[in-house]
């Protein structure tokens, strides 16, 4: 299991969206959440 950055909702690492960024991965619980992480490191 993996923890949501954005929402901390508890997702599994096998189902769900992930994103990488400085070589670490990072596990969304939907695409609404992954859109706001990456939007907020990209500036």
């Amino acid at each position: 299991m993996a923890k949501d950055p954005i929402c901390g909702m508890r997702v599994e690492k096998a189902t769900a969206l992930k994103s990488e960024l400085g070589g670490q991965t990072y596990y969304f619980c939907s695409e609404n959440c992954q859109r706001t992480f990456e939007s907020q490191q990209a500036g």
